[in-house]
């Protein structure tokens, strides 16, 4: 997805930052730092996590010691015979003019609804949205489907309680129901869906 896209979207504005915020996105970074020591994940979540808090800091020499940590670790040999999973991320699919219709789902995240798009190409899959006032708008997220069909997987970072939050979400579609986990989630109200936040 271009930065264009993402700017029509009303996924990227200007924002100037305050020395407050900053100290706050360091111990965040920090904290996503030490969560990627955390052994009991795989290597690829690892590296993840720490290019994320490289991510938040903007600094390049901390992003090219992760890269180059990252690439010279010696890649796990796997432990089962199960062919490794294939997904395609759908989400770079989406625009707002892409749309044809949506169905909205109540979440546990506060302040955030799943709304299935159906796009005019007749694909569908779901999106996190924040809820607001005036309607819902999807945030930058990745979604990815996996093998098979009706079955995604969302990775995103909502604000939740005032603080970034990564999240992975795996939803399925049994017929007409919509699954996250072994939930079932119920539909609610049909509101505006807004091309970006108001």
């Amino acid at each position: 997805m271009s930065l264009e896209t993402w700017s029509r979207n009303g996924w990227l504005r200007p924002y100037r930052t305050t020395p407050a915020q900053i100290t706050e996105l360091f111990a965040i970074a920090d904290r996503d730092l030490e969560d990627a020591r955390t052994e009991r994940l795989s290597t690829d979540w690892q590296f993840g996590i720490a290019y994320n808090a490289a991510l938040k800091t903007r600094i390049l020499p901390i992003a090219l010691t992760i890269l180059l940590s990252g690439c010279a670790q010696t890649p796990k040999p796997r432990t089962s015979n199960a062919p490794e999973r294939q997904e395609e991320r759908v989400s770079d699919r989406y625009s707002r003019d892409a749309v044809k219709t949506y169905e909205l789902f109540r979440t546990d995240i506060e302040g955030y609804v799943i709304m299935l798009v159906h796009i005019a190409d007749g694909e569908s899959f779901p999106m996190l949205c924040r809820k607001t006032r005036d309607g819902v708008y999807p945030i930058p997220q990745s979604v990815f489907v996996g093998p098979g069909a009706d079955r995604w997987t969302i990775i995103c970072e909502p604000v939740i309680r005032n603080a970034y939050t990564l999240i992975h979400i795996d939803l399925s579609k049994a017929g007409e129901v919509l699954v996250m986990g072994d939930r079932r989630l119920r539909s609610c109200a049909k509101t505006p869906l807004l091309s970006a936040p108001d």
